[in-house]
């Protein structure tokens, strides 16, 4: 599954969704931040540890 994290209009399948909150959840960079996503070509630990 692969993701972007950006701040522009894009989409994104529900359970990558899903799986971007779990992966926050043990990624401390993520802790009181908001952010966007859209699909993308990075794989969820690179978009989230890039923030």
């Amino acid at each position: 599954m692969k993701v972007f994290v950006v701040g522009s209009n894009g989409q994104i399948a529900r359970e990558d969704v899903a799986h971007v909150i779990l992966a926050s959840l043990s990624e401390k960079n993520t802790y009181k931040r908001s952010f966007d996503l859209i699909a993308g070509e990075d794989t969820i630990s690179e978009a989230l540890s890039g923030l």
